[in-house]
């Protein structure tokens, strides 16, 4: 198993997302996927705050490649919940932030500021994540304990922003 992961989220101008798709993600053997967006559903600060802010919770190990290489990344969820990894539009977040995350325990929410994406693109990405994440073909390893099996409690929907103020 590598040392090192990295997922590198790109604006796809090249044509790389098969037809009728709005992502597209490959994985490469050692720890390496690239993740094609299609760029008439998000905006590119999006996308450049996306690599900047994730590059953290992948590079550090927190996320790790487990068995995506040999093309499994491309196969529809089998519904396994091994992990809830989604991501959530929202009408505001601080001053100048298009994404925050919140990274726990099995559990991986990123909120969206609703002009970065449209809704059928995180549709898109939230069936994308269930089976990466849901399957465990990326898996989560949380405070260094190793990889923790078992199905998660789905929590619900944080879709409301908090009555708190957050502080980021």
């Amino acid at each position: 198993m590598p040392n090192h992961y990295t997922v590198v989220y790109h604006l796809d101008v090249f044509g790389r997302i098969p037809p009728g798709q709005l992502a597209h993600a490959e994985d490469h053997d050692g720890g390496w996927m690239d993740v094609y967006l299609h760029p008439a559903h998000v905006a590119p600060e999006f996308v450049r705050e996306l690599n900047r802010v994730l590059r953290h919770h992948i590079g550090s190990g927190l996320w790790q490649q487990y068995r995506t290489d040999d093309g499994q990344a491309q196969e529809p969820a089998q519904g396994l919940d091994i992990a809830q990894s989604r991501w959530e539009l929202v009408d505001t977040l601080p001053a100048g932030r298009h994404l925050l995350v919140l990274d726990e325990d099995k559990l991986s929410v990123v909120y969206i500021r609703r002009s970065s994406c449209t809704e059928e693109f995180i549709e898109a990405k939230n069936e994308m994540l269930r089976h990466l994440a849901g399957d465990g073909l990326w898996r989560q390893y949380w405070d260094q304990r190793g990889y923790q099996s078992g199905p998660v409690k789905a929590p619900p929907s944080l879709v409301t922003p908090p009555r708190l103020p957050v502080l980021v």
